[in-house]
């Protein structure tokens, strides 16, 4: 890959929300580091989430079958995996791409998405489904992925995209009515299969949506504005990626990251390092992730986006009402009953 791509890269980046560089990595890499990642899996998993031990996380299917591992901050634990990393940071396209869209970055993230193959299909309520639900991150965050087994079709656990949409108002999760876990859990399904002007924007957005299909060695970096999810594994996918999200240095982190430790720091190719250390904020010209969020305006009164909005803020109205009514009527009748047995049993002691 060249540096003539730049330009071009950087158009659909801007346009997309996402772009791919394929056969980014030789495959001599690439199956060095699934070796890697695997020992460490079958040697750490065990240990999982213990005192001072590995921080794993997983996701199961509606049947309570594990579908997926997440292997969580791997600095320094898979030397091919940071080699793999060091060259996405220092080649000139990739580089140069990131460069442009965030000027220095600061690391959030680094981990191992691993697939179990376990049947894992979409939700079936809600006018666009998805088994990680369609969302946004923090706004400004990046994410690049780097393909270690191959996914060059749907319906194999693929990152789900809908392209265009980073430059859309609002976070699909917290302001539509698409499919489960609604409002986490909290608000009623009703709202989920009767919905007029959700169905018309889901209609609308999912004209775009797509998958980052590719085999592996294959890189995309998608900006996590994007409207984005996980499609469905219904093939015994076993696939694998890592997942590195990062921000402009100039924004905030969204939560509290954890440092990582002098030790690991110095294990890690010097590129790697850097980004992880404190660097100099941006100043000066605007980034193109400036410019994308700047573009991210209040929906307007006559717009899909405003009117899908307002009926997801009535669906979680009534939904709390509904709620409150509930817990308020079950603790109330449970008293009630609690009562009546004591009357009772106070009755029974007198008559006997």
């Amino acid at each position: 890959m060249v540096n003539s791509n730049l330009e071009n890269l950087t158009e659909e980046l801007e346009r997309d929300g996402c772009v791919f560089f394929r056969n980014f990595f030789p495959p001599t890499i690439i199956e060095k580091a699934i070796l890697e990642v695997n020992e460490y899996y079958d040697l750490y998993k065990p240990k999982a989430n213990t005192a001072g031990g590995p921080a794993f996380m997983e996701w199961k299917n509606p049947a309570g079958e594990k579908t997926l591992d997440v292997m969580l901050d791997l600095y320094g634990k898979c030397p091919a995996l940071d080699t793999i990393f060091e060259k996405v940071l220092t080649d000139p396209t990739s580089s140069g791409i990131l460069q442009i869209l965030a000027g220095n970055i600061k690391l959030r993230g680094y981990n191992i998405q691993r697939f179990t193959g376990a049947y894992d299909p979409p939700p079936a309520i809600g006018p666009a489904p998805m088994n990680h639900e369609w969302h946004r991150d923090a706004r400004g965050e990046i994410n690049i992925a780097i393909m270690l087994t191959d996914c060059e079709k749907p319906e194999n656990g693929a990152t789900a995209l809908i392209k265009g949409t980073h430059k859309f108002p609002y976070c699909p999760r917290k302001n539509c009515l698409f499919g489960p876990p609604y409002n986490f859990g909290k608000g009623l399904s009703f709202f989920l299969k009767n919905n007029f002007f959700n169905r018309l924007l889901a209609k609308k957005t999912l004209k775009n949506a797509t998958g980052a299909y590719g085999k592996k060695g294959d890189v995309y970096i998608f900006l996590n504005d994007t409207w984005h999810g996980r499609q469905p594994n219904l093939h015994g996918n076993k696939g694998m990626r890592l997942m590195i999200g990062c921000f402009p240095n100039d924004i905030p982190y969204p939560d509290i990251v954890k440092p990582v430790s002098g030790e690991i720091l110095n294990t890690l190719p010097p590129t790697f390092q850097k980004v992880l250390r404190p660097q100099p904020l941006n100043t000066g010209n605007r980034t193109l992730m400036d410019k994308i969020i700047l573009s991210q305006t209040p929906p307007k009164l006559l717009s899909l986006f405003y009117w899908a909005r307002l009926e997801r803020k009535f669906a979680d109205l009534i939904s709390l009402e509904v709620k409150l009514f509930y817990s308020f009527y079950t603790k109330n009748m449970q008293r009630v009953k609690s009562k009546s047995v004591r009357l009772l049993s106070k009755a029974a002691q007198k008559k006997g």
